[in-house]
């Protein structure tokens, strides 16, 4: 048996009890595994259940070919992944939207399959299609509703066309061809019953055909219809306000079908001259009337109406509190149409309605029927409602879709605007939107009937909330205020969650005023809850806070609200990602011109203020900005405006305020980063000003950054000095480049030189799994170079190298502070892959004429995978050794602290380890094997031998710039009483840089300081530092403070020193022969 010397032996017994380990698991674990892998293959396939989001099984998950069975009575395989599958739409009541269904079905009881009757007559079919129920299944997304014939030749006419009892005009319905035959579409819209249950035609065509009703699958889109110019709504003459008030439904259940009421009497109604009367009777006790419509085939020029009651009834008379001012239905020339939609009355008794319609110089008596819509409201919850403004279910949790995950942060704002599109008046819809960087516009997600504000975003099920403002004008019963809402932040579907009242079901909004009640527009989650306040100028500023579903104790339809003792100064709020029990607000102009916050005064309306809410107790803290933290690396300097509208959070920390309202037009928006949030005096910087913030009012914003998963992106950014031999990828843009400063100089001059000009190229590329959702790279000039003078160019590639034209929202640069010599490029979304090459090109000042090399930072608005390449140099192309030394000043940390000159310390034993991987960046302190690290054969390893002047220690061989180095401590020094100071608790981890004299310099790791903006690569680190008496092209000098054992606890365990001692003692001794035999 070979002898093994001690040195190795924790090799040894590492080697043998990891074989053990991998024994035990391969026995234990992987036999197992393969075991039951290899069983689970011979087992026939099973179905897989999936449940909606109210919990139901959701069988149809995938359209079935025709011919099999349908799906609700047999489920389909899955192919897509569950989180990208729409879940099924249940029915509830006749206007729910179906799912797409095949035309025909093996599976079905006969019973409810449609029957069909066709009698020919010479040329003419008469067909008659009844369904047991309605033609629901076959109502298409759109609400159409088809009819196919199929057989020799094409319809020649419709003659007429019947839907449930009702003659159809000709613009209800469309003929048209297509490849499974000749189809007649009803536009559901139109239709007093829908869906309805049997359709009547009268069809000439040249031989007789087969008739079914449409698959919806067989059905156009009504875009496809419009397009042609059938079903559009153009062909009514019906502006977009007409359109929306006839589509306005009142809350609570409509019945299954209108009810129609007989006509009487007709003649001229007092003295309203050439009109037509139409009096509506048949109204019983219990019926609510919300809604009014006269169909016609006369062109008539005006509507009026007037309602009355008899001795039982409880409609009013015109004389009374309804009048004809209250009643909207204003016909355009040539209206087939007439809705009048009144206020909401209940009929104690039986009622009438009359309607006098002034129809031009002659009488015209063509009224064809008269419709009465009636409502009977309950608090029936629904879980798939017909309309947004029914009460509905909350949703269950949403996993997040593939393309959520992987597309960074994502700004959700919510805007309004009135009929003529603009943000005042009669607000009618608001648009859920998503704000891209440096975009002038927002992409729109989705559209709804309700004025909300108050946007927030729940991390916990992936829903937004918010809550209903007050809506002006017709559909005003429709969409209530104090409301509270779920948004979908995929399409922007809405889902009203009920009424917000107290525990105790008092209104407490309206007990606080008109104006919390229509207006609540700072919104914030914590935990479940949703924090808002009406902050405007208008609002009391009071927080309430709303429990959501995902508290675990909400009930349907029945939202709570509570009012608490806190004042919310800001206008939106918004957390920093790992802090999110306090909520951040940036205060508008108002609160600080009248000194409304006590803990800010004084304070003008020019100042900068941040509120910190703390969402556990209600404790605010004020941090008014300074001079030098509302300025950014480029000079830019935040201003106040009059209303920050919009606060967001960043998914690299930060947060993001915009403007709103009145100050819309004040374009700025800014990111800021604030480090150590939770502490009494955290650290407050204006990082980046948003220029291009699109136009929002009754805005607000949220993000999902606190939702996101940990698959990121990565943001790579290097920069050459472009001199001596160029790379053949920068030469074409580089001439470019060139040709444009020499027409600038000549210009400028009458001389065309590029004397004085330097050039670089700076390369930003994504090397993450995720896209970037924004980013800021800042390009710093030294000081010999004038930023004025500077030109650019960028080109873009996708990840297989191929050119992109529009790669990004919006690219531009900035100069606002020449004397900084800071450029800023702001970038839009990069997908993994991508990288975007910058041009940059400089001359010299005035009386400069030394090469300097400059540096480059990238901001990346998401959490990044590796900061330590968000930030790059490049120096001149110049003779520069790209190997230096290295030397270490050991000293007692006491004489720093009592500002005297500090007494070197002998006796300590230090190791270097090379700690740079082959794409360039840095080792993982836990990804290194340390004992085989400092192992003698290692080439990384460098042993640091004390000098002949003590204290000072040095490697023999040189270090590489560039490249990244553990500094180890094995053995501390005494001091003079033998007491010995403190080891290093970690190694150190730093880079070799040079600096803009091209003076060698370390860059240390501090990952407690971890920023957005790869803030934790410093020069100086808590006992470590640049020498500052030494600067040198040849050799880093670093000094290394100690302090003795007693004034600070070794913490941690041992962590790496068994594992290495062996193997330091083992270098150490070979220095140290080396060292002597040189000596010698």
């Amino acid at each position: 048996m070979k002898y093994i010397p001690c040195v190795r032996f924790p090799v040894f017994v590492a080697i043998v009890v990891a074989i053990a380990v991998l024994v035990i698991s391969f026995v234990t674990g992987n036999f197992g595994q393969f075991a039951r892998a290899d069983e689970e293959s011979n087992q026939p396939a099973t179905q897989e259940t999936i449940t909606g989001p109210a919990g139901e099984t959701l069988k149809n998950t995938a359209r079935p070919a025709p011919g099999s069975a349908t799906p609700t009575e047999s489920a389909t395989s899955v192919t897509e992944p569950i989180e990208d599958t729409e879940p099924s739409v249940s029915r509830e009541m006749d206007q729910t939207v179906p799912e797409h269904m095949p035309h025909e079905a093996s599976v079905q009881d006969l019973e409810e399959q449609p029957q069909v009757t066709v009698t020919r007559n010479g040329n003419v079919d008469e067909v008659v299609i009844e369904h047991p129920v309605d033609f629901y299944d076959h109502l298409s997304l759109d609400n159409l509703v088809g009819v196919v014939r199929s057989g020799a030749g094409e319809i020649e006419a419709v003659d007429k066309a019947v839907t449930d009892g009702q003659e159809r005009e000709p613009v209800d319905y469309a003929l048209r061809a297509s490849a499974i035959g000749d189809l007649i579409i009803f536009d559901g819209n139109k239709l007093h019953a829908n869906p309805p249950k049997r359709i009547e035609l009268t069809v000439m065509a040249p031989s007789g055909g087969e008739y079914r009703i449409a698959g919806v699958d067989e059905l156009p889109t009504r875009a496809e219809l419009e397009a042609e110019g059938l079903f559009s709504s153009e062909n009514l003459n019906l502006a977009e306000g007409a359109r929306s008030v006839a589509q306005c439904e009142p809350l609570g259940k409509q019945s299954s079908s209108t009810k129609e009421l007989p006509l009487s009497g007709r003649g001229n109604y007092e003295n309203h001259g050439t009109s037509t009367l139409v009096r509506i009777s048949g109204l019983r006790p219990g019926d609510k009337i919300n809604s009014l419509t006269i169909k016609t085939s006369a062109r008539l020029n005006s509507g009026s109406a007037t309602i009355f009651r008899n001795s039982q009834g409880n409609l009013t008379t015109r004389s009374s509190s309804v009048t004809n001012s209250e009643i909207k239905g204003q016909l355009s020339a040539n209206r087939f149409e007439i809705k009048f939609v009144l206020p909401t009355f209940e009929v104690g008794g039986d009622g009438t309605i009359e309607v006098a319609v002034d129809t031009g110089a002659r009488p015209k008596r063509f009224f064809k029927s008269a419709i009465v819509g009636l409502v009977t409201h309950s608090e029936e919850l629904y879980d798939n409602p017909p309309r947004e403004s029914d009460l509905a279910k909350p949703q269950a949790k949403r996993d997040l879709t593939r393309e959520e995950k992987t597309s960074g942060t994502q700004v959700y704002v919510s805007t309004s605007l009135n009929q003529q599109g603009q943000g005042s008046g009669d607000l009618i819809r608001t648009t859920l939107n998503l704000q891209e960087q440096d975009s002038k516009s927002f992409k729109r997600v989705g559209e709804s009937g309700w004025i909300y504000n108050g946007l927030a975003y729940d991390e916990q099920d992936n829903w937004l909330y918010a809550v209903s403002n007050e809506k002006t004008g017709d559909q005003q019963n429709c969409f209530p205020e104090a409301h509270l809402l779920q948004i979908n932040p995929l399409n922007g579907q809405t889902r009203n969650l009920g009424p917000l009242r107290a525990a105790n079901g008092a209104d407490i909004l309206a007990e606080a005023g008109a104006s919390d009640r229509q207006l609540l527009n700072a919104g914030v989650v914590y935990k479940g809850h949703l924090f808002v306040s009406n902050s405007s100028t208008s609002g009391t500023r009071t927080m309430y806070r709303i429990p959501l579903p995902s508290a675990g104790r909400f009930v349907a339809g029945k939202p709570k609200i509570e009012k608490l003792n806190v004042k919310f100064y800001a206008e939106d709020y918004a957390q920093v990602k790992g802090n999110p029990e306090y909520a951040w607000g940036l205060v508008s102009r108002e609160p600080l011109r009248k000194q409304q916050i006590p803990e800010a005064r004084p304070s003008t309306d020019q100042d900068l203020v941040l509120q910190r809410v703390d969402l556990r107790n209600g404790k605010s803290r004020y941090f008014k900005l300074s001079d030098s933290q509302r300025t950014t690396l480029d000079g830019s300097k935040l201003k106040q405006v009059t209303t920050w509208g919009t606060a967001w959070s960043y998914g690299n920390g930060n947060l993001g305020f915009g403007p709103g309202g009145e100050a819309r037009a004040e374009k700025n928006g800014v990111q800021v980063r604030v480090e150590n949030p939770a502490s009494n005096d955290p650290k407050i910087q204006v990082v980046q000003l948003l220029t291009q913030i699109p136009d929002s009012y009754n805005t607000d914003a949220t993000s999902n950054a606190l939702a996101l998963p940990d698959v990121n992106s990565d943001l790579r950014v290097s920069k050459t000095h472009l001199a001596g031999e160029i790379d053949e990828k920068y030469r074409a843009q580089l001439y470019s480049l060139q040709d444009g400063v020499r027409k600038t100089v000549e210009q400028e001059t009458g001389t065309a030189s590029i004397e004085g000009y330097h050039f670089w190229a700076v390369e930003l590329t994504n090397v993450g799994e995720a896209a970037s959702s924004g980013s800021t790279v800042y390009e710093k000039l030294p000081q010999v170079y004038d930023p004025t003078t500077g030109e650019y160019r960028w080109e873009t590639f996708n990840s297989a190298g191929q050119k992109i034209t529009t790669p990004i929202a919006e690219l531009n640069y900035q100069a606002n502070d020449p004397s900084r010599g800071t450029i800023q490029f702001v970038f839009g979304r990069l997908n993994p892959g991508d990288t975007v090459r910058m041009y940059i090109a400089a001359r010299f000042k005035d009386g400069q004429s030394e090469c300097k090399p400059n540096q480059v930072e990238v901001l990346n608005n998401d959490k990044d995978e590796t900061p330590n390449d968000n930030h790059d140099s490049a120096g001149c192309v110049e003779e520069v050794d790209s190997k230096v030394g290295f030397e270490l000043h050991k000293v007692d940390a006491s004489d720093i602290e009592n500002s005297v000159p500090p007494k070197k310390l002998s006796g300590g034993q230090f190791v270097l380890i090379d700690g740079t991987k082959e794409d360039g960046s840095f080792t993982q302190e836990n990804d290194i094997n340390w004992q085989a690290a400092v192992h003698p054969d290692n080439p990384g390893a460098h042993a640091l031998v004390e000098t002949e002047e003590s204290g000072v220690y040095n490697t023999e061989d040189k270090l590489e710039v560039g490249k990244y180095y553990w500094l180890l401590e094995t053995q501390s020094p005494k001091d003079e009483s033998g007491k010995p100071y403190n080891l290093l608790t970690r190694p150190i981890l730093f880079q070799l840089t040079r600096d803009n004299d091209n003076n060698v310099q370390a860059m240390f790791y501090d990952s407690s300081a971890r920023g957005a903006e790869g803030d934790s690569w410093k020069t100086s680190y808590p006992v470590a530092n640049m020498y500052s008496d030494v600067k040198s092209k040849e050799k880093l000098t670093i000094q290394l403070a100690n302090i003795r054992q007693g004034e600070m606890p070794k913490t941690g365990s041992f962590g790496i020193w068994p594992f290495v001692l062996a193997g330091l003692l083992t270098i150490l001794a070979g220095a140290y022969l080396s060292l002597r035999r040189r000596e010698a």
